[in-house]
This record gives C-alpha cells, sequence and structure tokens, in this order.
C-alpha cells in the first residue's frame, strides 16, 4: 500500500544534542588544543587493532573486495571473539572491549564451541567508529594521493600504518586463533580462545613495540604538537598532585581552581605549560557558561507546564523562584558576589540536576555561574593571543561567543538584574532555541522542546542537565595504556 508523498512524513525522533546551539563551541576548541583523543577514544587498543584489521584484511581478500565496509565487517568479527576471549580469561575487568557485555550475554559457562553473533553490535563498527578520524589525523590510512590529492577508491595503508600493524600482527600471529581460525565464523573452540585470551587484551601488556609505535606518533611528531603540551601538563599534574578520582569533576576542579590567577587553589606551575594551562581553564569556563544558561534553560521549560504567551512565562518563572537580592539593583551590584569555590558551583549544578530538590534558585544559580565566568576571564592580561581567540569561537556557527557575553555584561551593568535575566532568557535562551531547532529540522531532525501555536508556548520535552566530557581524562587512560604516566 502506497504511503504517500515521504514530505507528508514529519514524524521524526527528538535530538537532544546540543539543543541551544552553544555545547559545540568547547568541543571544538578541545578538539584543538588534544587532537585524536577524544571523549570516546580512551583505549590506544583500538588504534593498532583496528590499523591491523586493514592490513590483515587487503593482504588476504581479492582487490575487488577490497573497501572500508568490508574492513570494518573484519573489525566487528575479531572484536567479537577477542572480548569474548578476554571474558572468558577474565583479562578485561573493566569491559574495556567494545561490546564486551553483549558477547558475554550470548555465550555459556564453559562451552566448547563458539560462534560469531553479528548482532552483538547494533551498528557495525558502534563506538569503535570514533577511532577511525583518529587513524586518519595520525596518518595510518589515507583516502587521498598525497601528490594528486586524487580521491582513492579505499583508504590506503601508509608506511606508518603497515609497520604498527606488522607490530601488532607479530604479537597475535603467535596464537592457534590466528594461524587456524581468524577466518572462521563458527565453531571455535574454547581452548583456542583460552590461547587467545592468554595474549590478547585492552591494555596492550606484551604489545611493547606497538606501544613504542604509538609513543612516537602520538607524542614526538610535529602534527601533534598541542596533544605534546596535553601530555606535558597531565605528567606535571600527576607528579604533583594526589589525584583520587580520574573524571570529569576531578578534572573540573584541576584544569579549572588549580592553576589558574584568579583559581580557588593558584597553585604554581612551569612556565612553559601557561599556554595549555590557559587553554584548558578555557575550556573549562566555556563548560561552565554552558551549563549555567542550561540550569535556566531547564527551569523555563519546567514553568511551561501549560500553554502559555510569552510574558505570562517569563512571568511565572520569575514568581516561582527563589532570589537572594533585589531584582530591581543594578547588574554590577551582583558581579561582586559571583566568585565561587568549585564545590560552590557543582553544587549549584547538583541541586539543578536532581529530580529530588526544589529548583527555585536554578535562575540566581545559572545567572550566577555566568557572571562567575565573566569575573574569571574579563580584562585578563595574561592570555595570550591565540587564548583570547577562544573567546570569539561561537561567531561563525550561530553560536554565543564568550566575548559577546562579556560585552552585554558591560552593556548592562548600570540595568536592573531583572533586565539582564530577560535579556538572556529571550535570547540566549528561547530565540537560540528556536533557531537551532530549526536548523536541526532543515537537516530532517527534530530539535524542538517546546511548540509556538498562534502566540502561545507549549513544551514538548523536559531538558535534562548534563555535563560535557573533558578530553584530559580520557588522554590520562590513553598515557596509562601506552606507559607513560603512572595514575
Amino acid at each position: 500500500m502506497a504511503k504517500g508523498p515521504r514530505l507528508n512524513n514529519i514524524s521524526r525522533k527528538l535530538t537532544t544534542r546540543n539543543s541551544l546551539g552553544i555545547e559545540g563551541v568547547a568541543t571544538t576548541i578541545s578538539a584543538e588544543i588534544c587532537p585524536i583523543v577524544n571523549t570516546v577514544t580512551p583505549r590506544p587498543f583500538y588504534w593498532a587493532f583496528m590499523i591491523w584489521g586493514f592490513y590483515d584484511f587487503y593482504k588476504n581478500c581479492k582487490p575487488k573486495n577490497r573497501n572500508a565496509n568490508n574492513v570494518y565487517k573484519y573489525i566487528k568479527k575479531h572484536n567479537y571473539f577477542f572480548a569474548l576471549a578476554s571474558n572468558i580469561n577474565e583479562t578485561d575487568k573493566t569491559n574495556g572491549f567494545a561490546g564486551a557485555d553483549n558477547t558475554k550475554k550470548r555465550t555459556t559457562a564453559n562451552q566448547e564451541k563458539y560462534n560469531y553473533d553479528e548482532n552483538y553490535l547494533k551498528t557495525t563498527l558502534s563506538n569503535m567508529v570514533y577511532y577511525l578520524a583518529g587513524l586518519y589525523t595520525m596518518g595510518l590510512i589515507t583516502d587521498e594521493d598525497t601528490e594528486t590529492h586524487k580521491k582513492h577508491k579505499y583508504p590506503r595503508i601508509t608506511l606508518i600504518g603497515e609497520k604498527l600493524a606488522k607490530a601488532f600482527n607479530n604479537v597475535i600471529n603467535k596464537t592457534v586463533y590466528y594461524q587456524k581460525y581468524r577466518f572462521e565464523t563458527s565453531n571455535i573452540p574454547r581452548d583456542v580462545l583460552v590461547d587467545l585470551g592468554n595474549i590478547i587484551n585492552i591494555n596492550l601488556v606484551g604489545f611493547d613495540e606497538v606501544k613504542n609505535i604509538l609513543r612516537d606518533i602520538l607524542f614526538n611528531r610535529n602534527r601533534t604538537r598541542k596533544l605534546l603540551q596535553c601530555h606535558n601538563y597531565l605528567k606535571f599534574i600527576f607528579e604533583n598532585e594526589d589525584i583520587k578520582n580520574i573524571n570529569s569533576a576531578e578534572f573540573r576542579k584541576i584544569l579549572y581552581d588549580y592553576y589558574s590567577p584568579k583559581g580557588q587553589f593558584r597553585k604554581q606551575y612551569p612556565k612553559e605549560l601557561k599556554e595549555i594551562a590557559n587553554s584548558w581553564e578555557i575550556v573549562i569556563g566555556r563548560q561552565y557558561f554552558t551549563t549555567g544558561l542550561e540550569i535556566i534553560w531547564k527551569f523555563m521549560l519546567e514553568c511551561l507546564n501549560v500553554e502559555k504567551t510569552y510574558d505570562l512565562w517569563i512571568k511565572d518563572c520569575f514568581e516561582e523562584s527563589i532570589f537572594r537580592f533585589n531584582l530591581e539593583d543594578k547588574l554590577s551590584s551582583l558581579l561582586k558576589s559571583c566568585n565561587y569555590s568549585f564545590e560552590e558551583r557543582e553544587s549549584m549544578v547538583i541541586d539543578a540536576r536532581s529530580h529530588k530538590t526544589s529548583h527555585e534558585s536554578n535562575i540566581e544559580n545559572g545567572i550566577g555561574i555566568i557572571l562567575s565566568v565573566y569575573n574569571r576571564f574579563a580584562d585578563r592580561e595574561d592570555f595570550s593571543k591565540e587564548n583570547t581567540n577562544y573567546f570569539n569561537y561561537g561567531l561563525e556557527s550561530n553560536s554565543i561567543s564568550l566575548n559577546s557575553f562579556f560585552n552585554l555584561v558591560n552593556d548592562y551593568k548600570e540595568s536592573s538584574i531583572a533586565d539582564f535575566i530577560k535579556y538572556v532568557m529571550y535570547n540566549y535562551l528561547l530565540e537560540q532555541h528556536l533557531n537551532t531547532a530549526f536548523e536541526k529540522m532543515i537537516q530532517g531532525r527534530d530539535g524542538y522542546y517546546i511548540e509556538k501555536i498562534d502566540d502561545k508556548y507549549i513544551r514538548k520535552e523536559y531538558f535534562e542537565l548534563e555535563f560535557q566530557g573533558i578530553r584530559m581524562v580520557q588522554l590520562t587512560n590513553v598515557m596509562r595504556d601506552l606507559d607513560i604516566l603512572e595514575v
């Protein structure tokens, strides 16, 4: 039966990522100062394993079958048996292999023969796909001729890529799995996987040459100068601080409050780390700026419980809020008090995220956090030209730059706090969201949390508050696996 024109199908799943169009700025800066290693690539094993997948598949397949999709299927199959071998031998306590939990569910204790189940991952590579960009950035594979810039029909392995693949191959080729079963998909004996599990591991233990090559590629080449700066900064941090937890919250504290002349602790560090320390301070400040705005947006949506005109909606937001300051006072009077410790800032965010606490202070806390970012960065003289350029990020992507925010605060210093809040709510939140959602709609995605009918708004979805990840967490794991960092 005909379903009618595709244009009539307007049912789309809500996309929640970057709902205000402001979250991507911190990610963009992070990608510049910490290339290759991102928030979803914590294990260097996968760069070595995946380049080996390209190498081994190309070497053994017919030329007509050489394409990326076939390589991905080959990698997916071996990842299944690698994860399975690790589970059988209990060598991967953290389930670091992609799909390790799903692989385990598809087997039984003391099973004698094992078959490949390609449905253990919903997509071909699942989260392994995020490592692909690193293969290109590190120059392990390429999709074009370096001289003619003509596109290849399939990704080609470079000389350094082949060197890494061979180093990986030299370790696993000693296993029975490699020698007799790596092209099989069924009836893999248990003892073969036990043997494989004695060699293969997510931590790269026993892959010394692989680690040597990856260390050189990541930290000893001009193309990764910024990554080397992050490497040096991390080494300094772990040599001088007692790091209790390797997570985003801990790194927000370290990167924002430890090594800043305006931070909570104002610790000293070598002058050669100044550029990278300042860069990470700006990234975390940008994250706090984003989160402060999101706290207010979350509360605005909670107040939109029935259809309301904009004026009524904002009126209800103010009436349902608690303020410890006079809304008619000048904004300049509030600025003085917006300097917080790490614990105070984090507590504001935790309260806003909680479903157990009331949110009457969300507007006050959100405004306080973004003003604290102004206090931290406005008129700083210790930043380089490159550092201060990060304050302009967002201008060309229909987002909100920190410089435009700084100018707004300066313009409103002699205006009432209420007027400043209303400007932020309308321009930085409502209009920003509608513009962002419209751009998503053009791309075929539904990003609308609200709907406007005539002159009234109605909430479609609640907003959930989440902090962005920090690449230094994953870089810590990468450096630990490569024996560079004592953790």
